[in-house]
């Protein structure tokens, strides 16, 4: 079970109850003022049916508090959830401000009627879980050892992401944790084992091929869009991603020997490979997002794979899809799809990029 594992669990664990004297929460509400799980959230919409408090945005499911309560009311024909208990994450929100609702501001006004029939996920003295309570806590957090000050703490914050995948035999193995070894994470690549364990999810994506078709067994032409198409979903989304070619959709290594040579006969190497995918990205996406781009490669078992690091993009990025039509792609799961809707593009857009 990794750090993301045991998030997710506590999280669910919130909304438990007893059926024979119980009925279910509405929803879990999870205030968090100082917004430090928010690296998170894209994550955890893979596990939990994940609301989040914010600009409006129904792709990335966030919404103002009275959009929340129809949401969880199923009120919505067009937007209807899964089976199963609703997270509210209310990032800038504190515990304490949700004790008395006559003290609610009128933004949260809407959510006030679920402090009744849901459940708050808070420490035991009714606070915000923090990053590092919830790592250090034995009571409803994950009870590993760290040092006590701040520079650990914002450390820890700093090193979330990473942390977050991290098994937790590994965590309590290399306790005390310290500043330096939260740093010491930022500081290198996750590996492809690493990154690759979790599965695809909305920041992570695997191709077998960039250019070489397992099919046909010919250098394919559509091959190189869907590339595009999803190092555009991850600029534009909050988080950015990571691209990994030549990893099966199941984990599998398969390596890039077949693209290396589709790609350039006289030099199958990952210079002239890096060459050519930085190419085909910045000519697709424009030279604006090069910054944004990073390409390392990695051999695992003798096989090259390449890791095409995405963070999010400064403006829209747009790519063609298979009809060569300009299309505004988006992460939904783990999938890149486009937003055919010009009302909710311009929504989302809105809520991505505020400034323009």
């Amino acid at each position: 079970m990794t750090f993301l594992d045991a998030l997710a669990a506590e999280l669910s664990r919130a909304g438990s109850y007893n059926p024979r004297d119980e009925i279910a929460p509405a929803a879990v509400l999870w205030p968090d003022a100082a917004r430090e799980w928010e690296p998170l959230l894209p994550r955890l919409r893979q596990r939990l049916t994940l609301l989040i408090f914010g600009d409006y945005a129904p792709v990335a499911r966030s919404g103002p508090a009275a959009w929340l309560r129809c949401m969880v009311a199923g009120c919505l024909d067009d937007q209807q959830l899964p089976a199963g208990t609703p997270v509210l994450y209310l990032g800038g929100v504190s515990a304490h401000e949700l004790r008395h609702v006559s003290d609610y501001p009128p933004a949260l006004l809407p959510l006030a009627e679920l402090r009744y029939r849901g459940a708050l996920w808070a420490t035991a003295d009714g606070r915000d879980w923090s990053v590092a309570e919830f790592f250090t806590s034995p009571h409803g957090g994950l009870g590993i050892t760290a040092v006590e000050n701040a520079p650990t703490r914002q450390a820890m914050r700093d090193a979330l992401d990473r942390l977050a995948d991290l098994p937790l035999e590994q965590l309590q193995a290399e306790a005390p944790w310290k500043a330096a070894d939260f740093q010491a994470l930022l500081a290198r690549d996750p590996t492809v084992r690493e990154l690759a364990a979790p599965g695809e999810s909305e920041t992570l994506e695997f191709k077998a091929t960039a250019r070489w078709d397992l099919q046909t067994k010919n250098p394919s032409g559509v091959l190189p869009k869907l590339v595009i198409k999803t190092v555009a979903a991850f600029l534009n989304s909050h988080r950015g991603g990571t691209l990994l070619i030549g990893v099966m959709d199941d984990g599998t290594i398969r390596g890039l020997a077949e693209d290396y040579r589709a790609v350039n006969k006289e030099r199958p190497n990952r210079d002239a490979y890096q060459l050519w995918l930085m190419g085909l990205l910045t000519s697709a996406l424009g030279r604006q997002f090069t910054p944004c781009l990073r390409i390392a490669f990695e051999d695992v078992d003798g096989h090259d794979v390449c890791k095409v690091f995405v963070t999010p993009g400064p403006e829209p990025a747009y790519a063609q899809d298979d009809k060569n039509i300009e299309q505004f792609f988006v992460r939904s799961g783990n999938a890149s799809v486009p937003i055919t809707n010009v009302r909710q593009a311009v929504q989302y857009i809105r809520g991505r990029w505020s400034g323009l």
